[in-house]
């Protein structure tokens, strides 16, 4: 039949295998044609190829133990390529470690894992011009309206230094009150070098119902949920890392979400300014934490989904020690030890650094 003898068992075999496993003779056919067309291009176009085939996992596994001795002739060993290039084949595009899916609503944003979020814009307070006191007060109310986020809320703050920013000046037609402002415009720019700006931002999340993850997960959730324990447990033996949500899931956490937001907002608007983004203001954000050049931060939506091929405008690259982000040098600063209480200021010296 033009297929050696050794190959035709071992395919007839696996077809039987395959009925079994399946319960299908189409499934076992399939396997069996399969195997046939294998077996006979490789008896017809090199024998020799179906012995090394079979020898190849005896020659890994003494590579692997490091058992392989040095040619006769002197010549290097053989290397594995597969350990070359499995960083490469796990980095894969940097959008696929973006957790971000689109846009729910004007002002939500939903992620590839279920949750859903906001993103708050923070004036901040003038500490400088407070005492210990009045600064104490601040935290104890800060910490009091973040209480307000119970489980399943996660909020991340992020600070923007930016250093010479632009301030802005108003224009008035008195010329003597025109006079000062010029004089303090002249005044800062003089001072440029030394002034910076921070930006403060929430990014308030709320996990979704089925965004725990895991077997154990799956289980728990198997009676109240059943597609999305099914769902759930083959996604945990298969390289799809995305939830399947139904609408009223994601439009009751978006309330929820929102209900939160609102009333945290309330509770700190007699002495900071909250302003919760937008699509556009999402989208800078966003571009902001991954791209360091403006023309690279600039755009408007292109889409309400996708959002994780939107960000991202920058290549990345890991050197041995910092990282390349464009055409910038990043180095990332860690903490030794995690904050353990919020005191005023905290971040007081971070800003302060000139970097």
């Amino acid at each position: 039949m033009g297929v050696e003898r050794t190959l035709f068992y071992f395919v007839c075999v696996g077809a039987v295998g395959a009925f079994n496993l399946f319960n299908s003779i189409l499934a076992g056919i399939a396997v069996f044609i399969g195997g046939f067309a294998f077996g006979h291009w490789a008896t017809n176009s090199d024998p020799a190829f179906l012995r090394i085939l079979a020898k190849s996992r005896t020659l890994q596994a003494a590579l692997r133990r490091r058992q392989t001795a040095s040619p006769p002739c002197g010549g290097g060993l053989m290397l594995r390529l597969d350990k070359v290039i499995k960083p490469w084949k796990e980095s894969a595009a940097l959008n696929d470690h973006i957790n971000l899916y689109g846009f729910w609503n004007g002002t939500t944003f939903l992620t590839k894992s279920g949750d859903v979020g906001m993103v708050l814009s923070i004036s901040g307070v003038d500490y400088e011009s407070l005492d210990h006191s009045e600064q104490e007060y601040a935290v104890k109310r800060l910490e009091a309206a973040l209480k307000a986020f119970g489980p399943g809320f996660h909020v991340y703050q992020y600070l923007f230094k930016s250093n010479r920013p632009d301030i802005p000046f108003a224009t008035y037609e008195d010329p003597i009150v025109e006079a000062a402002i010029d004089q303090r415009r002249k005044f800062f720019e003089a001072k440029s070098e030394h002034l910076y700006q921070v930006e403060i931002f929430y990014c308030i999340l709320l996990e979704g119902a089925r965004s725990k993850t895991g077997v154990g997960a799956a289980l728990a959730r198997f009676l109240r949920d059943p597609s999305g324990a099914v769902g759930e447990l083959r996604a945990q033996f298969t390289n799809d890392s995305m939830k399947t949500r139904l609408r009223t899931h994601v439009d009751q956490d978006v309330a929820r979400l929102g209900q939160h937001v609102q009333a945290f907002a309330r509770q700190l608007a007699d002495f900071m300014q909250i302003q919760i983004l937008n699509q556009q203001g999402q989208l800078t954000f966003f571009r902001r934490m991954l791209n360091y050049d403006d023309w690279r931060v600039a755009g408007r939506p292109q889409s309400t989904q996708f959002l994780d091929y939107q960000v991202v405008n920058s290549d990345i690259e890991a050197e041995r020690d910092h990282l390349r982000v464009g055409d910038h040098i990043v180095r990332v600063l860690t903490m030794k030890e995690a904050i353990t209480e919020t005191r005023p200021p905290r971040v007081g010296r971070a800003a302060e650094d000139p970097g």
